[in-house]
């Protein structure tokens, strides 16, 4: 007689008003369709994940044919004060931030076995890799680049919380 091992798999949930946070057990087996680790520091490893699109709620109105990455942020559960601090400050600004064009935004947080998580929309680069780009078509102009460097100093100052929030 044979016996079959059963495993589930999670849905996440992913709210714009609302951060989920998940406490898995390390039995769940998790949705990702390519896994990929890309850079580590501060706090983690940083890995590119592709989750199946049945196992998520996150919407994106263009490219929707193409395969959809987040950031998947690995930190040791032994770091369990470096993650409660990382996730306290991320609580704090995600709703004000979640609307902000310029930040990448954190969709939720799950604890799976003995590492914590933080899942974040995925950014192909940074503005300094786009500027060391030699094929960049059209060339921006220069006031495109003073409208990205506004807003990234908008969203600098919300993360510090410099400017208020009802100001909108």
């Amino acid at each position: 007689m044979s016996t079959r091992k059963c495993f589930s798999s999670r849905f996440f949930d992913i709210q714009e008003d609302k951060l989920c946070s998940y406490e898995l057990d390390s039995n769940i087996r998790l949705p990702w369709k390519s896994y990929t680790q890309k850079t580590s520091g501060g706090n983690g490893l940083v890995h590119r994940v592709q989750i199946h699109p049945k196992h998520h709620s996150f919407k994106t109105p263009s490219d929707l044919d193409k395969p959809q990455y987040f950031a998947l942020k690995e930190i040791s559960a032994f770091d369990r004060v470096a993650y409660r601090r990382e996730l306290w400050a991320l609580q704090k600004s995600t709703y004000q931030t979640q609307r902000e064009k310029h930040l990448i935004k954190l969709l939720f947080t799950f604890e799976h076995g003995d590492k914590c998580y933080l899942l974040f929309e995925w950014a192909d680069g940074n503005l300094a890799e786009f500027w060391n780009q030699s094929d960049i078509t059209p060339a921006p102009s220069d006031a495109w680049a003073v409208r990205q460097c506004l807003g990234i100093s908008n969203a600098i100052k919300r993360i510090h919380g410099l400017t208020t929030w009802q100001k909108k």
